[in-house]
């Protein structure tokens, strides 16, 4: 009988455990969304575990060891957000904007990052195993010393801008070439050994040309991140050329 008192008591207090992880202090959110309103949010080492942040507007906050675990983000905007060894376990990052974010050491174990747009952030010695990365964009994103085992890399568009094919579990794996996907494209098999000849075309994009001009390999996969420059400023410098 005590054995089997035992092992109840053991289960309630694993259950009762898991809880108080995964629910949020309230004080913490509060403080999350009082600094929210009087300009960026600020919120270090908070526990906001399982907390609904759907839509919300977290640019630049900074969240350095915030523990998140299962937080629902799903379309927050968090560019430029500083995420530095936050805990992100099974927290639902689906379609949200981690552009230019600070990742460095966050624990991502499980969370799902579909459709989440990672342009140039900065993922150093993050935790991604087993994430959901699905159509992610990863372009320019700093991905040293990352752990990406079994994380799903399908339909993810890679540092480099290229897209990752279907089964990239772990690892990007590029389509097979087809003509459809341009002469210069680097999974056709000549360009891997440098011996497509000479290529006669105008020459490659580089930065005086413009950020948002047509030849930028970025822009050919519409990867290159939310353009957050005004309209006026837009229709003045249409490539954004900086300096101008």
């Amino acid at each position: 009988m005590k054995k089997y008192l035992s092992l109840a008591l053991c289960v309630f207090v694993l259950t009762a455990t898991a809880n108080t992880v995964h629910a949020f202090d309230k004080k913490d959110l509060t403080k999350l969304k009082k600094t929210q309103r009087i300009g960026i949010a600020k919120c270090i080492k908070c526990n906001l575990g399982g907390a609904i942040l759907k839509k919300t507007d977290l640019i630049g906050a900074d969240l350095r060891k915030a523990n998140l675990i299962k937080a629902n983000l799903t379309k927050a905007d968090l560019y430029k957000a500083n995420l530095t060894g936050a805990i992100l376990l099974g927290a639902n990052l689906t379609k949200a904007d981690l552009s230019g974010a600070n990742l460095t050491k966050a624990n991502l174990y499980k969370a799902n990052l579909t459709g989440a747009n990672l342009y140039g952030a900065n993922l150093t010695k993050a935790d991604l195993r087993r994430a959901e990365l699905t159509d992610a964009n990863l372009g320019g994103a700093i991905l040293g010393g990352a752990n990406l085992t079994k994380a799903d890399l399908s339909g993810a568009t890679w540092t480099d801008g290229i897209k990752c094919g279907k089964g990239s579990i772990g690892k990007c794996v590029r389509d097979k070439w087809k003509p459809i996907m341009g002469m210069r494209h680097p999974s056709r098999p000549c360009m891997k050994v440098n011996s497509c000849g000479v290529d006669r075309r105008s020459a490659e994009w580089e930065p005086s040309m413009g950020m948002r001009h047509p030849s930028r390999p970025c822009m050919k996969v519409n990867s290159c991140g939310v353009d957050r420059r005004s309209a006026a400023e837009k229709s003045k410098n249409p490539y954004d050329i900086r300096g101008k």
